[in-house]
């Protein structure tokens, strides 16, 4: 037998199948855990070009607003002669060189902008030269002075400017859209590629253990049912030669076992029936045969000493010993057919009185012609089948008949011995199957006492066999708490006596380590008694592993389900504690005016009793001075952290200090742009109510005679000038909205009026754009609100709506009560709002991409006061849109409680 092929074929068979699919699973893992992280990089690289646009907007902003501020002021200063006017000028011609130097900076990574900047800065210095010679000539002769402002000398210069300013913003807008679809497409593809990996790991693990079910439990199940039933005397039994490389083998090996017990026992009832054949004749004619009685005598005895011998090694011997003695020779050989493959032939076993290397090692017919020509050849055969050859060199003896006899005689008793060779060698492989296996092989008897104990359960539990035979099982590895549970599958075991079961159950090593183990047993009856065979893995790594993605899959659903503006830790401390059954999870961060760690988010598991925990795990949320403090995790038993498990908590760190380090930008970032509206707000209100005021002088001729064409120019002013102020008004609410600083003078409202006075007032733009604007009422009972808001409510829709309305279309507004509220509905045949859009509607600066494309007047907060209103009110508003057919907006507000019951 080749024993080095047959290895082979079993590190080819099971041990690859096994090594192929844990590696798959392993590079599924690293694969998509590697992906994973390099999209989260690209979307953390988009977050941070979105926050250099709006550094640069930023920038661009404060250029052209110092620019405004200079020319508004150097023409309030010209007009009125008055120094007061001159404090934005100041400020100006002061800041405007560091503005133009951060604008440029702010540039410096984009060739394109860089250079209109630049242009932006240039065209800024040159107005501000300008508007220092302008002062001076000012002051030197106003008349001169207020001529050259009435040239638009000033206005060209600063349009050339909101030019550049204009295509700057274009830019930065188109880099920012960019921005955000990475930040999108790079968001979206890493929650998918974690969605494939969490289903496609826990598949193929099903399809291991599937496989090592169908390939090798099976099989053995089978081969242990057969194993018995030869035991109880059949040996006509085969089992299915199916199954992986040496649960192949061992099949293979049984079947032929049994085949070879069987036909050693026919030929043995064979030969016994001619032996008491051949008694009966000697007995008949034992008075004509006394001569022969010595011989037969001797014979008696060579067969009685042949059938007394079952063992190879000394029958061959014997029996060459005896034929020898019988005919005289003066030597003899022996040739043996291999008890391993009977089909291999004759090879030399045993020589008397000659030289073994004389002889031919193997039993041909050339060696018999060229080599054993003075040879007496005995045959040795069984059923037609020869297992061996006496030669006996020279023989005195010619009673060929006698010698043949005992021959045949001897071949009954080598046809034993050669079964039980072939019987022990089948054991021997069975016996180095078990040896050889992954698993460890345990097994009890009836009262639990371990009565096999292979080498994998030395490595596994640290027990030798000697010390583990005789011992309880449950008092030898399986802890105390868990004695019940496994007495009772051991009882349930031996009652069924044939039912096989798996289940896990903890383990303790014999140095303490704790195991979790997965047991493989089935009931097997041994004599009298019944034992119970169990196969033992231990899965310790295994349920670590799956631990470890459950706290990931935990972790992410935790971030994926929070608000915007939640505060994650809370679910993120939940999720862990749960995910990994730790009672206790406490998130500490530093306290820099106490100097050490504060208790700043804590999570227990309701079904926690409070006692003392032996043991935590801290894992800490970044790192420096900018770190998030650590999680801190309490365990009910001192237990080591598995090495997978200690990566994945330190993989869930890192993604927790990334969310939360975005999420204090975007809150500091949101701060400052709260401040940065409120100053501007408060800096253009007034010198805006200061133009308002002196342009009404001069419109009422308060300072003289206004010519029809200088009405017309102030006009102008005075409308531009009260948009602006309207502008900074919305900016202001905002602010206040944003501050939670808003306050409503509530009173009695008609809602009816409200909607109808807007109409009236929309009515001119409407005609203006040549839409068709009706109003269409119901009387509503009177409700509690601030009128002067709620007619901006009506007026912003309305003003929406004809805007995004083209020539010949309608705008229909609708007031009335429905289901004890007051509802505005605002509906045009406009352009409608794309569907990825309408979320978005009603933030602060959103425009919808029709509107920039049509370069539609607005800044984005008309929608978003008209929800802070409406909310302000207790009510709120929607929208409903078709792109190409229109859109509706609707407004609903709570009608007071007693109007209610009175209807």
């Amino acid at each position: 037998m080749d024993i080095g092929n047959d290895k082979a074929t079993v590190i080819r068979g099971l041990t690859a199948r096994l090594l192929l699919v844990g590696g798959l699973a392993f590079l599924l893992c690293a694969g998509t855990f590697a992906v994973v992280l390099s999209l989260v990089r690209e979307a953390r690289d988009a977050s941070a070009s979105l926050q250099v646009s709006n550094e640069r907007s930023t920038a661009v902003n404060r250029v052209l607003g110092l620019v405004v501020d200079m020319e508004t002021s150097l023409r309030g200063y010209v007009v009125t002669r008055d120094e007061a006017f001159l404090g934005p000028y100041r400020r100006g011609i002061a800041e405007l060189p560091a503005a133009d130097r951060e604008l440029v900076a702010s540039t410096a990574g984009d060739p394109v902008q860089a250079r209109t900047a630049r242009e932006l800065a240039a065209a800024g210095r040159q107005y501000r030269d300008w508007q220092i010679e302008q002062l001076e000539l000012a002051r030197r002769d106003p008349a001169a002075a207020a001529d050259v402002i009435a040239s638009g000398a000033g206005k060209r210069q600063v349009d050339q400017m909101r030019r550049l300013v204009a295509a700057l913003t274009e830019r930065q807008q188109e880099i920012a859209r960019s921005d955000r679809e990475q930040l999108d497409g790079a968001t979206s593809r890493a929650i998918t590629l974690a969605i494939i990996g969490l289903l496609a790991i826990p598949l193929l693990l099903a399809l291991l253990v599937y496989t090592s079910a169908r390939r090798i439990s099976r099989p053995l199940q089978r081969l242990a049912r057969a194993a018995r039933r030869v035991e109880e005397g059949d040996l006509l039994i085969q089992v299915d030669e199916s199954g992986v490389a040496e649960v192949g083998e061992l099949a293979h090996s049984f079947n032929a076992m049994a085949e070879s017990l069987a036909e050693a026992r026919e030929e043995l009832e064979l030969h016994n029936a001619e032996l008491e054949a051949q008694g009966a004749q000697l007995a008949a004619t034992v008075g004509e045969l006394e001569l022969e009685q010595a011989r037969i005598e001797t014979f008696h005895d060579v067969v009685a000493a042949f059938s007394a011998e079952v063992e190879l090694a000394r029958l061959g011997p014997l029996l060459l010993s005896k034929l020898r003695s019988v005919a005289g020779a003066r030597g003899g050989a022996l040739y043996v057919a291999d008890p391993i493959d009977l089909e291999r032939g004759l090879a030399l076993y045993e020589t008397a009185a000659i030289d073994p290397a004389t002889l031919p090692p193997c039993f041909t017919p050339d060696a018999v012609e060229r080599e054993l020509v003075r040879h007496l050849l005995l045959p040795l055969a069984s059923s037609g089948r020869p297992l061996g050859v006496v030669t006996l060199l020279d023989p005195v003896s010619r009673d060929l008949a006698t010698l043949q006899r005992m021959a045949d005689a001897g071949a009954i008793a080598l046809s034993n011995a050669l079964a039980l060779e072939t019987a022990r060698h089948r054991a021997d492989v069975n016996r180095a199957v078990l040896e050889t296996a992954h698993d460890a092989f345990i097994a009890v008897d009836a009262d639990a006492r371990i009565t096999v104990w292979s080498p994998q359960a030395e490595a596994l539990f640290g027990y030798t066999a000697k010390e583990a035979r005789g011992a309880l099982i449950d008092e030898l590895v399986i802890p105390e708490r868990w004695h019940g549970a496994y007495r009772a599958e051991h009882d349930a075991l031996l009652a069924t006596r044939t039912e096989t079961r798996r289940f896990h159950l903890p383990a303790m090593h014999r140095d303490g380590r704790r195991l979790t183990i997965e047991v493989s047993v089935s009931p097997l009856q041994v004599g009298d008694t019944w034992q119970i065979n169990g196969f033992v893995r231990d899965i310790g790594e295994r349920v670590a592993q799956e631990r470890a993605r459950e706290a990931q899959r935990a972790v992410s659903q935790a971030l994926a389900e929070a608000g915007a503006g939640e505060d994650v830790v809370p679910r993120l401390l939940e999720a862990l504690g749960r995910s990994l059954h730790w009672p206790v999870a406490v998130h500490w961060v530093p306290d820099p005016l106490a100097g050490e760690l504060r208790r700043a988010a804590e999570w227990r598991d309701p079904g926690y009793d409070g006692r003392e925990l032996p043991i935590s795990v801290s894992v800490p949320i970044g790192d420096g001075p900018t770190g998030f403090g650590s999680f801190e995790f309490w365990q009910r038993r001192r237990v080591p952290l598995d090495p997978s498990l200690s990566d994945a908590l330190d993989a869930i760190a890192e993604l927790v200090a990334e969310v939360l380090e975005r999420r204090r930008a975007e809150a500091e970032t949101e701060k400052l742009k709260n401040e940065f509206f409120a100053l501007v707000s408060h800096e253009l209100r007034t010198p805006l109510t200061s133009i308002i005021g002196y342009l009404e002088l001069i419109l009422e001729e308060e300072a003289g005679e206004v010519a029809d064409e200088q009405r017309h120019f102030l006009g102008v002013i005075e409308r531009n000038a009260r948009r602006l102020l309207r502008l900074v008004g919305d900016l202001l609410f905002v602010a206040q909205v944003e501050a939670g600083t808003l306050s409503l003078e509530r009173r009695e409202v008609d809602l009816e009026a409200v909607v109808r006075d807007a109409v009236e007032a929309g009515r001119v733009r409407a005609e203006q754009a040549e839409v068709t604007l009706t109003a269409v009422t119901e009387p509503v009972p009177a409700l509690d609100g601030d009128v002067d808001r709620l007619a901006q409510v009506v007026d912003n829709l309305i003003t929406n709506a004809i805007k995004f309305t083209p020539a010949g279309g309608r705008v229909t507004v609708r007031s009335g009560r429905r289901e004890g509220s007051a509802f505005v509905e605002v509906t045009d045949t406009g352009v409608g709002i794309a569907a990825d859009e309408q979320d978005r509607l009603f933030e602060r600066f959103f425009r919808t991409k029709a509107a920039t494309e049509a370069s539609v007047q607005g800044i984005g907060l008309g929608l978003s006061i008209v929800r802070a209103i409406a909310r302000g009110h207790g009510g709120e508003v929607a929208c409903v849109s078709e792109e190409g057919v229109g859109t509706t907006f609707t407004v609903e507000l709570p009608i007071p409680i007693h109007e209610v019951t009175r209807r």
